[in-house]
């Protein structure tokens, strides 16, 4: 059995990048979902990845969050923003 971590990042993605590690720190999972869904204001205005991606990205403290991560996303695949963008923020966060 690998390694269990205790120590995790999250954001969400919409139109902009919104961190919500600290709101999912309550143990009572209802009491996370609440907090979650305060801190995220973007939650139907469509998604922009590539935008979101690159946001992350320009902060270096979680750009270092990437280094030897796994890094997931998940997407419902209505990206409203350019693929080009999307593609080279990928490239990058593999790299």
């Amino acid at each position: 059995m690998g390694q269990v971590s205790d120590q995790f990042e999250c954001f969400t993605f919409g139109t902009r990048l919104t961190r919500i590690t600290t709101s999912l720190k309550p143990k009572e999972r209802g009491q996370a979902l609440e907090r979650v869904s305060q801190t995220v204001a973007d939650f139907d205005g469509g998604t922009r990845i590539g935008d979101a991606l690159n946001a992350f990205l320009e902060v270096p403290r979680y750009r270092g969050y990437a280094r030897g991560a796994l890094v997931l996303v998940i997407s419902d695949g209505l990206e409203r923003g350019a693929p080009d963008a999307m593609i080279a923020a990928v490239s990058q966060i593999r790299r």
